[in-house]
């Protein structure tokens, strides 16, 4: 992780793939942003934003309260499966991840659900007016603004949003260590960019020529400001504990010999040969409206002896009882999960609107009238 470049680590290889889906922020975009960030970078790994980003009901942002609080719910659940330990869950190196399912963190995942299409309105009119919006954002300090303004850092078509990403704390106390900054952060990192983009070549020519648009950005700059003072003070806390003599100098292959076998700060992944060497299994993901899907019939369906009275009675009101009634016929003989398979084709192809609720709803509601007029028949198999 103190590659220099944050696209090349696997948060930001994982904000990049979620960001550069599609060349356009819509509503449903800024809120998988904002649960990549109240995860930290996505959660441990990435899984968890990958689970809830798989459940369309999730991905799809809804002007609906209950959507933030399935998040929070199962994140609960995540949390409760690893024995209670949220800093397994939540990814990123922020102290408050112990504290992020408490009533105050609960409310601000709520916020920022609500002011998503604020933000998706003011992300359209440039990034001045996005700024201002983030500022405006409940429940974000300058820390989750900051995180926000580095995951568009390293998309290819909003990294231009990031220009203006504010140093945090810790990536002020780097600035002033590894680049003897005293204050005006961000304007003394675009300064320096030029020459730090030097020396990175200088060290790692196998970089040359892969962009013309340069490879260090501001939020690289600022987040390994923040990483490398992180990880140094860490590091030297750690080496300090195992000499006997804390304040002595040391030959650098003594130190390397004392530092075998260091584990990394919060937040930071061990890796063993190029792969991850935390593996955690979380619980798959599903909405509690979907948690109790009706067991499916394996008895066969088809049409009954008055269908054609049907056909011809319906209504333009009565669009989704004839889908139910129109899979069967065109199907034949058929199973409960061929006609919903079906009903699906139909709204894929447009020719039903997509429904509020799931189909198997729909067809639970429509079964059993369609069977008491006599217009379909089921029979075992």
């Amino acid at each position: 992780q103190l590659c220099g470049i944050w696209s090349l680590t696997p948060e930001g290889r994982a904000a990049q793939q979620f960001l550069d889906s599609s060349a356009v922020m819509h509503v449903n975009k800024m809120w998988g942003l904002m649960l990549f960030t109240w995860l930290g970078a996505g959660g441990t790994l990435g899984q968890a934003f990958q689970q809830l980003m798989a459940v369309p009901e999730m991905s799809n942002y809804r002007c609906d309260d209950r959507q933030p609080l399935e998040v929070i719910n199962y994140a609960k659940l995540c949390v409760e499966h690893l024995d209670g330990h949220a800093r397994q869950f939540f990814g990123s190196d922020g102290r408050d991840k112990s504290q992020r399912l408490g009533k105050s963190a609960e409310g601000m995942l709520a916020a920022w659900h609500e002011a998503v299409p604020a933000l998706t309105k003011a992300f359209g009119k440039g990034t001045s007016s996005f700024m201002a919006a983030l500022g405006r954002l409940p429940k974000a300090g300058p820390l989750a603004q900051k995180e926000i303004c580095s995951y568009l850092g390293v998309s290819t078509h909003f990294s231009y949003m990031a220009e203006e990403i504010p140093f945090g704390p810790g990536a002020e106390k780097g600035a002033r260590l590894f680049l003897q900054l005293e204050d005006h952060f961000l304007d003394g990192a675009k300064a320096l960019r030029k020459r730090l983009e030097d020396c990175m070549l200088q060290h790692f020519p196998g970089l040359r020529g892969k962009s013309d648009l340069g490879y260090l950005s501001v939020v690289d700059i600022e987040i390994f400001c923040c990483y490398g003072y992180t990880y140094c003070c860490k590091f030297i806390q750690k080496l300090r504990e195992r000499l006997k003599r804390p304040f002595c100098k040391v030959p650098y292959d003594e130190a390397l010999e004392l530092a075998e076998g260091f584990t990394t700060p919060t937040g930071w992944v061990l890796h063993v040969n190029g792969r991850p060497a935390l593996e955690i299994e979380l619980p798959a993901f599903s909405c509690a409206s979907e948690s109790k899907k009706p067991r499916l019939s394996s008895s066969l369906f088809s049409l009954g002896e008055d269908w054609r009275r049907l056909e011809q009675g319906l209504g333009q009101g009565q669009k989704q009882k004839h889908a139910c009634f129109k899979a069967v016929k065109e199907l034949g003989r058929c199973t409960e999960q061929e006609i919903l398979q079906k009903l699906q084709l139909y709204v894929d192809r447009q020719e039903l609107d997509k429904p509020e609720q799931p189909l198997s709803k729909i067809w639970g509601y429509y079964r059993p009238k369609l069977l008491q007029e006599g217009f379909l028949v089921m029979t075992e198999p």
